[in-house]
C-alpha cells in the first residue's frame, strides 16, 4: 500500500478509536534531548526514579525497542473534566478519576495496531503509553500536535494541556506530518508562579523532589516536612500548574466515557478518606490510577496532611 494512503487509513482509525489528535514523524535524532536528560539527572531532580536513567539507552535508540523502527505515530486523547467537584477537602487529579489511562489507551493501541497488520502483516509494532523509554513529548512536537509549555506539558493550540499521550512505533515508513515550530508560553510564568512547593525551577525543568505529583504518587517513604502543599489537600497527582495555564481556557470535557469522573469517587468525604480500609481501597479503586501508588501510600498523604494543620 502505498505510504500517503496507509497514514491517511492510520489517522481515519485512531479517530474512529476516539483519539483527539494523530500525528506521525520519523525517528528523529535526540541527542540534544539526551544531553538535557542526563544533566537533569546529575541535577538529582529525578529524585528516586533510578529507571529513568536506566532508560536512556532505549531512548537514545529506539531500534533497541523494535529493529527496524522507521516511524512514530503519537495519539492524543482528552481527560478533561471542567465541572469537578469533590465531597471531601482532598483533592485527586482529575486523570484519576475514573478508569486506569493506561489499560484504556494500550487497547486502542493495540487494537489499531491489529488493524494495521490486517493491512500488511509484514508490519510490526510496539506501543507505548507514558511509562514507556520514549520522548513522546519530543514525538509530539515533532508530529505537529502541540508545543511543550514552561510547565513540561504538552500543549494543543486551542485545545490545551488535559491530554494523555500515546505512541506507535512502526517498521514502516510513513508520510510525516510537519513539526509544530511555534512555542506560545511567550514570557508568560503562570505555572511557575502557582506551583505552591517551586518545583518548576526554571521554565521546562521540573525537580521532582518538590512535585506534589510525583510526592504524591511516585515518592517512596513519607512526604518531606520542609514540603509544603497541605494547603492544597492533593492527596494523588496535581492540576495546579495546568489550571494556572491559560491555554487551558479553551478545554473541553472529555468525551471518552471511561475518563468522565466516577460519583462514587466524587461523593467520597473526608471521614470516607480517613477511615478507607484496604479491602475498601481495593474494591472501589483497583480498576483506577490510585491503585497504582497503593493504599498505604494514599493514607500516609492523608496522615502528611492532616499533620500540624489547622
Amino acid at each position: 500500500m502505498e505510504t500517503d494512503r496507509l497514514s491517511e487509513i492510520i489517522k481515519q482509525k485512531a479517530e474512529e478509536l476516539g483519539f483527539d489528535e494523530c500525528g506521525i514523524t520519523p525517528v528523529i535524532d535526540s541527542s540534544g534531548d539526551i544531553e538535557r536528560l542526563r544533566k537533569w539527572i546529575s541535577n538529582k531532580y529525578h529524585a528516586d526514579m533510578e529507571w529513568i536513567e536506566r532508560s536512556i539507552p532505549l531512548r537514545e535508540n529506539p531500534g533497541l525497542l523494535l529493529p527496524g523502527v522507521k516511524s512514530v505515530v503519537v495519539f492524543a486523547l482528552n481527560y478533561n473534566s471542567s465541572d469537578v467537584i469533590f465531597a471531601s477537602d482532598y483533592k485527586i487529579s482529575k486523570y484519576a478519576l475514573n478508569r486506569d489511562y493506561h489499560v484504556v489507551i494500550k487497547s486502542k493501541l493495540y487494537r489499531l495496531l491489529s488493524f494495521i497488520q490486517e493491512i500488511d502483516p509484514v508490519i510490526e509494532g510496539r506501543v507505548f503509553v507514558d511509562s514507556g523509554p520514549v520522548f513522546e513529548k519530543l514525538y509530539a512536537v515533532n508530529a505537529g500536535l502541540g508545543w511543550i509549555g514552561k510547565n513540561s506539558c504538552l500543549i494543543l493550540p486551542k485545545r490545551g494541556s488535559f491530554f494523555f499521550l500515546g505512541t506507535m512505533l512502526l517498521n514502516v515508513s510513513l508520510t510525516p506530518d510537519s513539526s509544530y515550530a511555534l512555542n506560545h508560553c511567550g514570557e508568560c510564568t503562570r505555572c511557575i508562579d502557582a506551583c505552591p512547593t517551586g518545583a518548576i525551577t526554571v521554565p521546562y525543568t521540573i525537580d521532582s523532589n518538590k512535585c506534589i505529583s510525583y510526592l504524591t504518587i511516585e515518592h517512596k517513604g513519607e512526604i518531606p516536612q520542609n514540603i509544603d502543599f497541605k494547603s492544597g489537600k492533593q492527596i494523588f497527582g496535581c492540576d495546579i500548574c495546568q489550571q494556572a495555564c491559560p491555554f487551558n481556557k479553551f478545554s473541553l470535557n472529555t468525551g471518552e466515557e471511561d475518563f468522565v469522573p466516577t460519583k462514587q469517587l466524587l461523593s467520597m468525604t473526608n471521614q470516607d478518606w480517613e477511615t478507607l480500609t484496604k479491602s475498601d481501597f481495593k474494591k472501589k479503586f483497583k480498576q483506577t490510577p490510585l491503585y497504582r501508588s497503593g493504599y498505604e501510600k494514599i493514607k500516609s498523604t492523608i496522615a502528611y496532611i492532616n499533620k500540624n494543620s489547622d
